[in-house]
């Protein structure tokens, strides 16, 4: 579930900024607080980013501005909850089809320009993520992992946005 002002910084309210900010950035701090509170044994809170936290584009300083607020807030988190033994990862995901950036995958051309950015050579899959979320969500595999950004993303993350 997500929400995403695409809008130019020249045009932006603070109608179209706030809810992206409340969901984005305010809700993933509220659900690190209460995550980590109910785990009182220690475990692994994880967040889904977002490759434009890392490569910019236009319209995106919203949506990106605030998933690139909570991946550093991931860093902070995992230094206060340390001694709780609760680990706190982030994946920086590439254009995936979800809820809400299913209406982009209805446009072939945009995928085409997506795919031609992606060193694999392929758009990232629901099942890719959850992978990377299974893995870090298993302390005995990636118990060493802590404070991370993972960028999945195809090798999206060492090019550009298209457009």
């Amino acid at each position: 579930c997500g929400t995403h002002a695409h809008t130019p910084i020249a045009d932006l309210s603070r109608d179209d900024i706030m809810p992206t900010l409340e969901m984005s950035f305010i809700g993933a701090l509220m659900f690190f607080k209460h995550a980590a509170a109910a785990m009182t044994e220690g475990g692994s809170v994880i967040t889904v980013s977002s490759l434009t936290a890392r490569l910019p584009g236009k319209g995106y300083s919203v949506y990106s501005g605030a998933r690139a607020g909570i991946d550093h807030a991931i860093k902070v988190a995992a230094c206060e909850y340390a001694e709780q033994k609760v680990r706190f990862n982030s994946i920086a995901a590439g254009l995936i089809e979800t809820d809400m950036t299913a209406g982009l995958f209805q446009v072939p051309e945009l995928v085409d320009a997506f795919v031609s950015q992606i060193p694999v050579g392929r758009m990232g899959t629901v099942e890719d993520l959850a992978e990377a979320v299974v893995w870090l969500a298993d302390g005995e595999r990636s118990g060493f992992v802590n404070g991370s950004v993972i960028d999945l993303s195809g090798g999206q993350h060492m090019g550009a946005l298209p457009g």
